[in-house]
Formats: structure tokens, sequence, C-alpha cells
């Protein structure tokens, strides 16, 4: 008997646990993966205090079958936890430099939230096969190629139009799920 996936699901910086993305992934788990954990926090606006949560979240799944959703900052948070454990995560419309993009949205930063950001903002990818990346070209928040050149080597999908919150993602739900399957590929380009 397989052991039940723990889907964790990590929103952007203005989004929650009711953003649409999260309520279609979770409507589908419902209705098609009885055996599913669904886990999908509300993240604080510190980077920090969002770091303390997810390590303590990491620690106690680090043994179990783990996949992270992480759409916009999301994305970044799923980032840090795929480098810091290995766990496979699926990128929606990610922030790859949070720093940068942070300040441009006047988010009133502690030094320590600084610090971290800056320490923990990887500058290469150790687990290119544990990633998904899902962009949409007309993103009006993120530069698409931004992210579709640090997670290169990495299995992308690149849809021309589109917007930040990835318009038409319940398409993908089940697709999801079959990468987060033990023994999926993740690396061929899409």
């Amino acid at each position: 008997m397989i052991a039940p996936l723990h889907l964790l699901y990590l929103h952007g910086l203005q989004g929650s646990p009711q953003s649409e993305k999260a309520v279609f992934m979770q409507r589908y788990i419902q209705h098609h993966h009885v055996d599913c954990r669904w886990h999908c926090p509300q993240l604080s606006l510190s980077p920090t205090a969002n770091a303390n949560y997810l390590e303590t979240w990491a620690q106690q799944h680090r043994d179990q079958w783990v996949g992270v959703i992480g759409s916009s900052m999301g994305g970044f948070y799923a980032t840090w936890l795929t480098e810091q454990y290995g766990f496979r995560s699926v990128l929606i419309n990610p922030v790859v430099a949070p720093l940068a993009k942070l300040s441009l949205v006047d988010l009133a930063l502690t030094p320590v939230d600084q610090c971290w950001l800056a320490l923990k903002t990887p500058t290469k990818l150790h687990y290119c096969d544990h990633y998904w990346v899902l962009l949409q070209a007309a993103d009006e928040v993120l530069d698409y190629h931004e992210a579709a050149n640090f997670y290169q080597g990495c299995r992308l999908t690149i849809e021309q139009g589109g917007n930040h919150r990835f318009v038409g993602f319940e398409r993908y739900c089940a697709e999801i799920l079959f990468f987060f399957a033990p023994g999926a590929a993740g690396c061929a380009l899409k």
C-alpha cells in the first residue's frame, strides 16, 4: 500500500488558502484522490515567519511522500523547500529574485527578512528533475523570461497569453498529481 501524498499548496504574496488555484486543486483531490492530505496554510507577509513555519512543516513530513505547489512568492518558498529537502514542486509563475520584487511592492521588510531572503535565494538548482514550472507569457506582474532562464533544464510549460494568476490552471490538476507520483519523470521539456 502506497502512503498518502502530503500536498502542500503555497499561495502568493496577496493570496490565501481560498485562492482560485488552491480551491481548484483541493476540489480535484476531493473528487478524484481520496488518499491525499491537503495542506494549505495562510502565509504571512514576513519571509522569516513563513520560513519558520515551513521549516517545522518540512521536518514533520520529511520522511513522507510530499509534493509542493507554489504560486508566485509561494513558488519561491517551494523552490527553497525543494533545495533543502528534495521535495518535488510544481511552480506557477514563480518569483525568482524575491528581495528585488518585494522592494518594488513597497513591502516593509525587516532587516531580518531582508537578510533571510538574501541568504536563502538560490543561485543555482540542484534538483532539476524535481521541478515542473508553469509560466504564462502575458504575466503582468513578473517577466516570465526570468523564471524560464532560472529553471532552464527543469520541466517547463510556457503558454502564450494568460496572466499572473495563470488562466486555465484547472486543466493541469490531474497532470500535477501524476508529476508527484513515485517514479514520475520530471525533467522532460514540454
